[in-house]
């Protein structure tokens, strides 16, 4: 009799592992009975299927149900996975989930090999590159499906490499897992090949090892566990033999089975009990008509063993992934060489998300002491085990500048190492305008990044560009070298259509030629925002190649651009007209493409050096002023080699005729037309003594001075100093 049984037990123990090349998904071939691991489909899907099989059984025979005559053709669970419509997302095979088959070391000889080094093994398996596609840990949405033995090792491993699988959506289907053991390992006493297993040691009832691991994954999944977020369904088996009858089978057959079945329900019913495979999670589902072997087997994707899968799998998609953090204290290291003896003070960077979308802007800066750039990060999400972290790096200039090419970043990449993820730094060596590498001596938490830098930059017709310090990079120079400036402040009382926005960016051009802050292209840069809030924003601006271009004023235009996550709920257009080194008082804004309105304003902060003067060369009416300003440009005069241009002043609320005056085009591209009485009495005595100046502008040429600080559009407080023609 009990021979009887072990021969019983070894048939039900062999579909208690997986092969090499990938196949091609049209048609992939089965894989061969061997104990590798690979990938029988990968579609370049963000989401992975990972079967694992059970103990003394492999990839081929864990899920296949046997041939048996020319009537009845073998059926591969996975590859009725890969053929099942309900799972695609759509017609192209990127839509359809890929499949794995993970593999580990088992069998009747494996002796002191236990449940934790098979986990110790999946999780190897699931780490490394097959047939030089990407591991597949680095997917997105894993969903575990574990036959018998296979359901442990995949729980032991979870639960002892939790944060390897943080950031991922993650679920589980156990198929007749003995989660709380099996009296076959106990009762059966088998001979001593088999009694030496650890294996089956570890899989009786009321194991020491179970009975840890139970206490742990219960722990893991509950609430604030480190696999809260795992989904998962429960399958088992109905009874201990019957199942797969082949359509040939004779009455000899039906009758040895029905003896074999009558004979094994004399020391049990199932090989797991369902007091042992349903145990974690809701509505446990019992296959009618299945054994130990067959639940495993399904012949169509309408068996409830696979509507149980579909299920998981829709339980995967819709839960919402948990963002990583960062290590405590985490620093990224650039070490930057540079074109140049002298480097900035502080970069920008971007800090793109997985899909190359903008995530968050922050300062790099320089330590005066060791010359390298620091980033302290200190707010998730960052990236998980094995994923990438994306940057753009962008030179911060301590003044503004006119650049004709477009932008050049310094590309940094690194993919957050498995073994020194908790690790406080990540240090990369760069070139300025190029990209960075791992350090090879002390690289810390970062590993080497292949492929591309990823990111969605807008498409931009024109190359030229303004690049300037931001409000905040002006605020932070001493006032020995800071230059005068603008601060714009934009407010709304209340915008249609944003109450759900998350986040708001803008971007700001001057007379058409757009603004880069700090060097970052328009809308890189996104800011917390309450939609049921009011707007409040506020930038500042350099004299940059202010001529006075329309009347004397300078057209300022604000893009403002609402979010929702990634979806624009809305954007806004605002026109400002500007009179550079003037306070401008709070004037009304309306958007051009609703009714909303907009209160902007404007104050100039003067530089430490409080130039205050202009030299005016004619003034009377507003168009004959422009005319006249037109021929004076067209001259090319240069003053100490620099071009000479004219720069439009309008009429004041005191005084009713335009003017202009001397512009100096720097070689920045910027405008200066605001001097020091030294320099404006230097620049009367060069118009009064110059040959290609007329009489009407040698005589009529003056110095008119004013405190930019006190200085609106509306309001004159300055006065004429002298004319040219007395100095």
């Amino acid at each position: 009799m009990r021979c009887l049984f072990v021969l019983v037990a070894f048939f039900l123990l062999k579909v208690l592992a997986p092969s090499t090349a990938l196949a091609n998904c049209e048609n992939p071939a089965l894989p061969p009975i061997d104990n590798k691991s690979y990938w029988y489909c990968d579609t370049g899907s963000e989401t992975v299927i990972v079967f694992v099989h059970g103990f003394n059984s492999n990839n081929r025979t864990a899920w296949l149900r046997r041939e048996s005559g020319d009537t009845s053709p073998s059926v591969y669970w996975p590859n009725l996975v890969l053929r099942d419509d309900r799972l695609a997302g759509g017609s192209t095979w990127r839509k359809r989930p890929s499949i794995f088959l993970a593999s580990y070391f088992t069998g009747f000889d494996s002796t002191s090999f236990g449940l934790q080094d098979a986990a110790n093994q999946l999780f190897t398996a699931l780490s490394e590159s097959w047939g030089g596609k990407p591991p597949a840990i680095d997917r997105k949405n894993i969903l575990f499906v574990g036959h018998s033995a296979g359901g442990v090792v995949t729980r032991d491993m979870l639960v002892r490499r939790a944060e390897d699988f943080a950031g991922k959506r993650l679920a589980i289907l156990l198929v007749a897992s003995p989660s709380n053991g099996s009296r076959y390992a106990r009762d059966l006493a088998p001979p001593q090949a088999l009694a030496e297993n650890l294996f089956v040691k570890q899989l009786a009832v009321k194991s020491e090892y179970l009975t840890t691991l139970d206490r742990k994954f219960r722990e893991a999944v509950a609430p604030g566990g480190s696999l809260q977020n795992l989904r998962g369904k429960e399958i088992y088996e109905h009874r201990i033999l019957s199942g797969e009858i082949p359509p040939d089978a004779t009455w000899l057959h039906e009758i040895r089975t029905t003896v074999l079945e009558t004979a094994a329900k004399a020391v049990w019913e199932r090989v797991v009990e369902p007091s042992s495979a349903a145990v974690y999670f809701p509505d446990p589902m019992l296959i009618p008509n299945s054994n130990h072997s067959s639940i495993a087997h399904p012949t169509d994707v309408n068996r409830p063993q696979h509507h149980a899968l579909r299920h998981v799998y829709r339980q995967l998609l819709a839960t919402r992934a948990q963002p990583c953090d960062p290590p405590p204290h985490l620093k990224v290291v650039f070490k930057m060489s540079r074109r140049g003896a002298e480097g900035p003070s502080s970069y920008q960077l971007v800090q793109l998300d997985q899909a190359g979308d903008p995530l968050r802007t922050g300062l790099v800066e320089r330590n005066r002491l060791s010359g390298y750039y620091t980033y302290p990060v200190t707010e998730a999400p960052f990236a998980c085990p094995g994923e990438a972290f994306w940057a753009k790096l962008a030179r911060v200039s301590a003044t503004s500048q006119l650049e004709e090419a477009s932008s050049k970043y310094t590309d940094a990449c690194f993919r957050r190492s498995r073994i020194n993820h908790q690790a406080k730094r990540a240090v990369l060596t760069c070139e300025e305008g190029h990209r960075c590498d791992v350090d090879t001596q002390t690289p810390g938490i970062a590993e080497r990044c292949e492929g591309p830098i990823k990111v969605h930059m807008p498409a931009l017709q024109e190359t030229q560009h303004w690049v300037v310090p931001s409000l905040s990079t002006l605020e932070r120079q001493s006032d020995q070298v800071r230059s005068g400036y603008a601060e714009f402040t934009v407010d709304s009382k209340h915008v249609s259509e944003i109450e759900s926005a998350t986040e708001i960016s803008f971007a700001v051009s001057s007379n058409g030629v757009p603004i880069y802050m700090d060097g970052l292209e328009h809308h890189l840069e996104r800011l917390p925002f309450d939609g049921r809030s009011p707007v409040h924003l506020t930038f500042a601006l350099e004299n940059l190649g202010f001529t006075g271009g329309i009347d004397g004023y300078e057209q300022i235009e604000v893009d403002i651009r609402f979010y929702s996550g990634k979806s624009v709920l809305k954007s806004a257009r605002l026109k400002l007209e500007y009179v550079s080194y003037r306070h401008s008082p709070a004037r009304t804004a309306q958007d051009a493409e609703s009714s909303d309105k907009y209160v902007w304003s404007a104050r100039y902060w003067p530089a430490k050096i409080r130039a205050s003067n202009e030299v005016v060369i004619e003034y009377g009416p507003l168009d004959w002023v422009k005319k006249r300003r037109t021929l004076f440009d067209a001259s090319g005069r240069l003053y100490k080699g620099q071009p000479v241009v004219g720069v439009i002043r309008p009429a004041r609320k005191d005084n009713p005729v335009s003017g202009y005056i001397v512009g100096l085009k720097l070689a920045t591209g910027q405008i200066k037309s605001l001097f020091t009485k030294k320099e404006a009495d230097a620049i009367c005595r060069w118009v009064t003594a110059g040959a290609n100046f007329d009489e009407m502008q040698r005589d009529g040429a003056y110095i008119f001075q004013f405190p930019p600080e006190a200085f609106t559009a509306r309001l004159d407080k300055g006065k004429r100093v002298a004319y040219c023609q007395d100095i």
